[in-house]
């Protein structure tokens, strides 16, 4: 059986496979070589050409924490309400916007990176996302292959991102540069708290560690940065969706001395 007739019965008849393999093939290497690697390394199916996509990536940072880095950002990408620039994601999170493009460098066969810092970064299959928040599928598949984990747990990278979000809103002294990801911040940060509860499962009070350290980091935006809040908020023609979140929030944590009804179902 030559080359193509076996990456055709890798592919199992999926479209996205053979695109996403046609971007892998374009790295470093040339393209028989990284054909010949897909076969070599048995690849089969798309969730074993996104791991060998982000093994043949992640593999290329010298440091473990640039590996890691590099994970957390495209968690972030793919657990956003809605896509951003580069330029807005790194001042989400605090980074620069060459820094962002050169961390996914190497992941451009499966996450569409502009040529410049002001176009909006977007996941080339909503598949990609479906696979790294499974662990079954994303998960180590052996003890001994630790380096290949590439599990992005929602609670923890939700949680994650709502970190930013309040950590922008409270200490940002340069508004200015970071207005579109301050609104983001704003807007959005409820929405986060919102999915780490849902992912973490609904009880009927906050009573682990971590759920503290949440409650804490809504308690110094109410009472450091709350004007800023809702100045932002004002000017935001989709302040509404913001306290659409709210009470969302203040449902699943079953406050029952707000007196404003649930009245959304989630999505």
């Amino acid at each position: 059986m030559d080359l193509v007739e076996q990456l055709v019965e890798k592919a199992e008849g999926l479209f996205i496979f053979a695109s996403t393999v046609v971007k892998f093939i374009e790295g470093n290497g040339g393209p028989d070589y990284q054909l010949r690697e897909i076969v070599r390394r048995q690849v089969k199916g798309l969730d074993g050409l996104y791991r060998e996509v982000l093994h043949n990536a992640l593999t290329k940072f010298e440091y473990p924490e640039d590996k890691d880095q590099c994970l957390c950002i495209i968690g972030t990408i793919i657990l956003l309400r809605q896509q951003l620039s580069v330029d807005e994601l790194g001042g989400l999170l605090d980074l620069p916007g060459d820094h962002v493009r050169g961390r996914l460098r190497n992941v451009q066969s499966v996450l569409i990176v502009p040529a410049d810092i002001w176009g909006t970064i977007r996941t080339l299959h909503a598949s990609f996302h479906d696979f790294l928040v499974d662990y079954r599928r994303s998960g180590t598949k052996t003890d001994r292959d630790l380096s290949d984990d590439f599990f992005v747990d929602p609670a923890k990278h939700h949680e994650r991102i709502m970190r930013h979000c309040l950590t922008l809103i409270t200490t940002d002294q340069d508004r200015g540069r970071h207005a579109k990801a301050m609104v983001y911040a704003s807007r959005s940060w409820l929405y986060h708290m919102d999915r780490v509860l849902v992912h973490r499962g609904e009880s009927g009070s906050i009573i682990s560690r971590a759920n503290d350290e949440l409650i804490g980091c809504m308690g110094n935006l109410m009472s450091n940065s709350f004007n800023m809040w809702m100045w932002t908020l004002a000017w935001n023609s989709e302040a509404f969706e913001t306290f659409m979140d709210l009470d969302m929030v203040v449902c699943r944590l079953k406050v029952t001395s707000v007196s404003f009804p649930c009245h959304r179902k989630l999505s």
